[in-house]
């Protein structure tokens, strides 16, 4: 059975994370036509180690890979999506500093193109 590792540079380890190593995994056993049931993942400053079983995630990587495909076989653009949690780093960022500092609406003339 090979051994599979997936470095990653971040201290907390993502979902993302696990799901690489489990797509990494599934080529991996379809190319040497093997089960590669398990991996670890690097990561971290201090090269923190975590192994983990790839087989609970295959189903959906299996998903992901569908959805995948299935976008790139249409022949029309995919649909839009807000993402929600970006809203609020945006107003975050850069409304309410512009509102808190004298009550005049700034944001809005940044808009327009005047200069404040």
């Amino acid at each position: 059975m090979p051994n599979l590792s997936r470095f990653t540079f971040t201290n907390k380890l993502y979902w993302d994370d696990k799901l690489l190593l489990a797509f990494d995994a599934l080529v991996l056993s379809e190319m040497l036509c093997c089960d590669v049931s398990c991996g670890k993942i690097v990561h971290g400053d201090d090269h923190a180690r975590r192994k983990m079983q790839t087989a609970p995630l295959e189903g959906k990587v299996r998903k992901i890979i569908g959805k995948i495909a299935k976008l790139l076989a249409s022949h029309s653009p995919p649909d839009l999506v807000l993402n929600c949690s970006v809203r609020p780093t945006i107003e975050q960022h850069f409304i309410r500093p512009f509102n808190k500092s004298d009550g005049s609406d700034r944001f809005a003339a940044v808009c327009r193109g005047r200069r404040i």
